[in-house]
């Protein structure tokens, strides 16, 4: 079955400003930092991180003013890979996916954060698999994901003006391949492909794979977002972990 959403050439676009996207000023960007700030609560980091999906490093100085010293990064995309080196060049980078670093990681992580991820992984149960054995035990997971809901029914009917998305393919187990087509965002058009699924999988896969549900919390949206954008149902869930 072929998946758009598992490529990460879509993140290789030149059409893609993340100049602009994957700015620390970004309000998504604030948006997500705010709830991982939720998630980890009054614990204090203070080991070896890994950030899954690291993109072009939005959360490389959050993670820095919550004390983290040693972070390793990982991302599938080339481009991804490429921009957070030249943001960041004393951090470890990897242009790899989960899958791939658990095979040639050396050491076990205390924390790793993966944020917006799983909805380019086709393998929920593998991926959280693989997370587990990067992890020392009693190590944190934190991870934020999109409701579904929000993304094909009410955020689709209240952004209308601004995305349009399609359902792509029905993957067999309650999880759906999408298409967002942002319309003239930052003066261009941009196609992205996600799997979204019911908010049960990640804590069904994660228990599985040996974690323990600590703290979830739902979020509606950045700070800011215009009334007419906001929806009564969480537009995200966090979730963190604890490997036992």
């Amino acid at each position: 079955m072929d998946l758009q959403a598992t490529n990460p050439a879509q993140y290789d676009s030149p059409d893609l400003n993340w100049g602009i996207i994957g700015a620390e000023d970004n309000p998504t960007r604030i948006f997500f930092r705010a709830a991982l700030d939720e998630l980890l609560g009054q614990d204090v980091l203070h080991g070896r991180v890994l950030d899954a999906g690291c993109g072009v490093g939005h959360l490389f100085n959050w993670l820095k003013d919550k004390g983290v010293t040693e972070v390793v990064g990982i991302d599938p995309s080339g481009r991804n890979i490429q921009i957070a080196g030249e943001r960041y060049p004393s951090v470890e980078l990897h242009q790899c996916t989960i899958d791939e670093y658990a095979k040639q990681a050396k050491k076990k992580f205390d924390y790793i954060f993966v944020v917006l991820v799983f909805e380019h992984i086709r393998d929920l149960r593998q991926a959280c698999t693989d997370l587990r054995g990067l992890m020392h035990t009693g190590g944190d997971l934190y991870v934020i994901s999109g409701d579904m809901d929000y993304h094909i029914t009410t955020g689709k009917d209240i952004r209308k003006n601004l995305i349009s998305i399609d359902v792509v393919q029905e993957l067999g187990d309650g999880a759906l391949e999408t298409r967002v087509v942002r319309g003239a965002r930052h003066g261009v058009e941009t196609t992205m492909y996600d799997i979204v699924r019911p908010t049960e999988h990640y804590r069904t896969m994660a228990n599985e794979a040996g974690f323990e549900l600590t703290y979830e919390a739902s979020f509606r949206g950045p700070i800011g977002m215009p009334p007419e954008l906001q929806a009564p149902n969480p537009m995200s869930h966090g979730f963190r972990f604890k490997a036992v």
